[in-house]
């Protein structure tokens, strides 16, 4: 059985037409039971941790937002521990400037 990874944005159609009659699986945090469990997201727990010998992670994404580090923030560990399938997502907030207005009476 030959298997194919192609995103959603694809649309029915195209996958339709390029593999007829191919089932269509949904392996993302959203999707059913049992297919779920292929997201990097599900907690499997005990996935090891490169480089840190007796530490694991809860599931593959705790380690990847884990070990982020971002200019000015080290890596969260608290990534690691985990369970829910919400809440790993790490990001950088920037400092948005707005132009100011000055309105000047005469």
């Amino acid at each position: 059985m030959a298997v194919h990874v192609a995103s959603r944005r694809r649309g029915s159609a195209w996958l339709a037409r390029t593999h007829p009659g191919a089932s269509v699986v949904d392996v993302t945090s959203k999707g059913p039971e049992p297919w779920v469990r292929l997201s990097p997201f599900y907690p499997h727990g005990g996935i090891p941790v490169p480089f840190t010998p007796d530490v694991t992670a809860q599931s593959v994404e705790g380690v990847w937002q884990a070990l982020k580090v971002f200019e000015g923030a080290d890596v969260d560990a608290a990534k690691l521990a985990v369970r829910t399938m919400s809440g790993l997502k790490r990001t950088v907030r920037r400092l948005v400037l707005q132009p100011q207005f000055v309105i000047m009476f005469w």
